[in-house]
């Protein structure tokens, strides 16, 4: 036999509890603004502003969309679907002179040719621009392979897939020089839960086939632009990963900025 709950008078003329109305501005699911009418619901947090976990060396850390204490330029909104799988940041050059441009320099150049990076970086002044959150896909083509048919671009795979821009030429591995500005660098990334490893070797090396080219970029972790699946890039040069990934790496000298220049010209990102 079924039995009933029997309510009060009382409880039954109280009727159902009221709904708190959601504060202005708020959407409810669905898009509507919230108004506190029957149907309406909270907005999940962003990820951005609810991932929580420790970083290496420097205690808990919030993960922010943007770089804290980075200079912003707009570098598009283009919408990209959300990756799955495990973070990755992808580390390249701009086949330019860090003694010559600024990193703000290099980064509106990126832009305006439709290849923005995540982060534009001047391992010689410690200057960085950052032109995309990091919850948009990176606008600088990494690398796609072609699987049942389809075209897989796999910068749009991962929870995040961060791209960092060193000012630097390949052939003069900018993890020789002071790299200054790198701390915080890694600690943003940390925050986004990019583990500190190198799954593909160091880059500038002969590439992996194919298919273990795929397992390693599955792992997730920190990769060359060389060692994309499918990428034809030639940089970022023979980088020394460990130095590069070092929880507090080597300083020299004091920072400088650019000097003054010729007219010189710089070659595509590669």
């Amino acid at each position: 036999m079924d039995f009933f709950p029997v309510l009060t008078y009382s409880e039954r003329s109280r009727g159902p509890s009221p709904r708190r109305p959601l504060p202005p501005g708020r959407r409810a699911f669905g898009g509507r603004e919230g108004n506190g009418g029957e149907g309406d619901l909270p907005v999940r947090a962003s990820p951005a502003r609810r991932t929580r976990h420790t970083t290496t060396g420097l205690g808990k850390a919030m993960a922010e969309a943007w770089m804290p204490g980075t200079e912003r330029l707009d570098g598009g909104s283009v919408r990209t679907p959300p990756g799955i799988g495990a973070p990755r940041a992808v580390w390249t050059v701009t086949e330019s002179d860090p003694e010559a441009w600024s990193a703000h320099e290099e980064a509106r150049r990126m832009v305006d040719e439709g290849r923005a990076a995540h982060l534009v970086w001047n391992p010689l002044t410690g200057e960085v621009v950052q032109t995309l959150a990091a919850t948009r896909r990176g606008r600088l083509a990494l690398g796609g392979t072609d699987q049942h048919g389809l075209h897989l671009d796999h910068g749009h795979e991962g929870r995040v897939c961060l791209v960092v821009a060193a000012i630097a030429f390949r052939e003069a591995p900018f993890t020789d020089g002071p790299m200054r500005g790198l701390t915080p660098i890694l600690a943003w990334l940390d925050s986004w839960e990019v583990a500190r490893d190198w799954p593909a070797g160091p880059p500038g090396r002969e590439g992996a086939k194919a298919g273990e080219a795929a397992r390693r970029w599955a792992r997730g972790g920190h990769f060359g632009h060389d060692q994309v699946p499918g990428s034809s890039a030639k940089g970022p040069g023979r980088l020394d990963t460990a130095r590069l990934l070092a929880a507090s790496p080597p300083v020299e000298g004091t920072p400088r900025t650019p000097r003054p220049r010729p007219e010189a010209r710089r070659s595509a990102t590669t």
